[in-house]
């Protein structure tokens, strides 16, 4: 803990000078959303064992925030830091203003020490559902320098220590030693480093070095926290592969970088076991090892100068600019499409915007290590997303269901939404119209679609509109679809509810326009989207307004109607007020 003798935070002096400022936090346990229902209850390890865990370290995205035993744990008065899982942090565009300030506010209201998170890609395109993923950096000198870059902007920006971390794989791209890349990253950035010796320990194993290879000229120095986290072996074509599984079975190896980093880490302040998710029976023995180790660790010291470690010296100093983004765009298809990967081992089927040098990295991969994906996870975890949108219409596919979605990572169109950062939501919409005709399964189809494009589009109007001018917002959709669709939809969400088959659809002639419209989260209408069948001529003037609509244009279309312009306004109003209809 800080006291009176502590300096104030400065993000613009040297990190020998601000590590000073940040406390000793001791022994941690990671939290994410939700994990009290799979795993340990963190406020009751806290009240129980208070003397083997002093903080909570919390793995948040903006799209699901802190829950509540996370909130509780905070508004307790127990020392937190915030762990971010939605920022590409060696990718400047992708530090906007809105993660930005979401992230500060969230990171603030908890009262982080710190934020941290593993520097690579977590989200593969947009922030969106479908689109989560953990892939390592690309191991290239210029990627350091924009990964530094942006450490240090939000450094800046926020006034708190950003700490980047080495994340796992079973494949990394790239010609620097993962702890090379790293040191750069720290020296050029001037920050402290976040050290996950579970990940290293993954790392040396998939590379075939020792445990320690690279450390003697690593900067121990500039270590603020350590990750420890358990790992299973797994065998995939002939190699043996480590899962990170956050289990409580510590590798050896794991715990031979963890004691030879603690006694060359003098600015140390946090070691955080990720295991919340396990039983509180197993977690105990880790937690009493990792004090026994830590003991007298944690003592306040003059802090220590940079000292004069070797570094070894990289024959790639002077490499040029990697196209990063787009080498990890081809190897997350890689990942995901076993025919893919191999077209690229066989030098095929590459974006046509990569060069030379990105191919050959990308060609040089171990083919075992790009598809190690022990239960299938990274495959269920993408399509479980997405299928959280398509729940109708998948459930209307019935047994074809599991095969358009199996289907979907081969598909041209995901592979375009990837190398275009298209949203995969949407990608998925489009490749599964093709492969149904109409019916049940197509009505229900292009309700969800709408559904998903009305989620991502922008409640703001794309050019500035005139005065009197009206638009359709870009929240809304709206759609043709066969009469009967939404009284459809409606029996067949409640009879998903209550576990039973979709009931038999019934068939209407004729077709109806259907508004959709998601509200926008931000004004905290989350979960609120609704759609409604529109009566004539109201659904015709909505079509207009896909395009704009003047006040000259609707007073010739209410007199064409017989109704007078004013009484027409009136009722427009109402559009603008739900954000159906964007205008003055």
């Amino acid at each position: 803990m800080t006291d009176s003798t502590t300096p104030a935070y400065d993000p613009h002096l040297s990190f020998d000078r601000r590590v000073r400022s940040l406390p000793f936090l001791r022994v941690a346990i990671s939290r994410e959303f939700g994990a009290r229902h799979q795993g340990v209850d963190i406020l009751a390890l806290r009240r129980d064992y208070p003397e083997l865990v002093h903080f909570l370290e919390i793995g948040v995205d903006l799209e699901r925030g802190i829950d509540r035993d996370a909130r509780a744990w905070a508004q307790g008065g127990g020392p937190t830091t915030y762990h971010f899982l939605d920022l590409n942090l060696e990718d400047a565009s992708d530090l906007d203003e809105g993660w930005m300030d979401g992230t500060f506010e969230l990171s603030r209201e908890v009262g982080a020490s710190w934020v941290c998170g593993d520097a690579g890609l977590w989200h593969i395109g947009p922030r969106d559902r479908g689109h989560g993923c953990l892939l390592p950096p690309v191991l290239e000198p210029s990627v350091a320098t924009e990964m530094a870059a942006n450490v240090r902007r939000l450094r800046e920006r926020w006034s708190l220590e950003v700490l980047p971390e080495n994340p796992p794989a079973h494949t990394f791209v790239g010609r620097l030693h993962l702890l090379d890349f790293f040191a750069r990253v720290g020296a050029e950035a001037d920050c402290g480093l976040l050290l996950d010796v579970a990940h290293l320990a993954v790392y040396q194993h998939v590379q075939g070095l020792a445990p320690l290879t690279a450390l003697e000229g690593f900067p121990c120095e500039r270590i603020v926290e350590i990750h420890v986290a358990g790992g299973t072996p797994f065998e995939f074509q002939g190699r043996t592969f480590v899962e990170d599984d956050h289990g409580t079975h510590i590798l050896p190896a794991t715990w031979e970088i963890l004691d030879h980093v603690l006694e060359r880490a003098p600015n140390l302040r946090a070691v955080v076991f990720e295991g919340e998710r396990n039983a509180l029976e197993d977690l105990l023995p880790v937690f009493e090892l990792l004090d026994e180790k830590t003991r007298g660790r944690f003592v306040a010291s003059e802090a220590v100068g940079e000292r004069a470690s070797a570094r070894r010296a990289s024959e790639h100093e002077q490499a040029g600019k990697i196209d990063h983004r787009g080498v990890q765009r081809q190897l997350f298809r890689m990942h995901l499409d076993p025919a893919h990967a191999r077209r690229i081992r066989a030098g095929e089927d590459f974006d046509p915007r990569l060069g030379q040098a990105e191919r050959q990295l990308l060609q040089r991969l171990d083919l075992a290590g790009v598809l190690a994906d022990p239960g299938n996870k990274r495959r269920q975890q993408l399509l479980g997303n997405i299928a959280l949108e398509y729940e109708l219409f998948l459930a209307a596919c019935g047994s074809k269901a599991t095969e358009l979605l199996s289907g979907f990572p081969s598909s041209p169109q995901f592979h375009a939404a990837i190398r275009d950062d298209g949203a995969l939501v949407l990608a998925f919409g489009a490749w599964a119209a093709g492969q149904v005709q109409g019916g049940t399964e197509g009505a229900l189809l292009a309700l969800e679609r709408a559904l998903a494009e009305a989620r991502r589009g922008s409640s703001s109007p794309a050019v500035a509109l005139a005065p009197g001018w009206m638009i359709l917002s870009g929240r809304c959709r709206l759609i043709e679809l066969p009469k009967g669709t939404l009284e459809m939809a409606s029996r067949a969400r409640a009879a998903l509810d209550h576990g039973r088959s979709l009931p038999p659809a019934r068939q209407n002639a004729g077709t109806e326009w259907i508004l959709v419209h998601v509200p926008d989260r931000r004004q905290g209408e989350a979960d609120s989207a609704r759609s409604e069948t529109l009566d004539a001529p109201v659904d015709e003037l909505l079509r207009r307004a896909r395009v704009a609509v003047g006040p000259e244009e609707r007073g010739r279309f209410a007199r064409a109607h017989g109704t007078e312009p004013e009484d027409l306004e009136a009722f427009l109003r109402s559009f603008i007020e739900d954000g159906v209809l964007l205008g003055s």
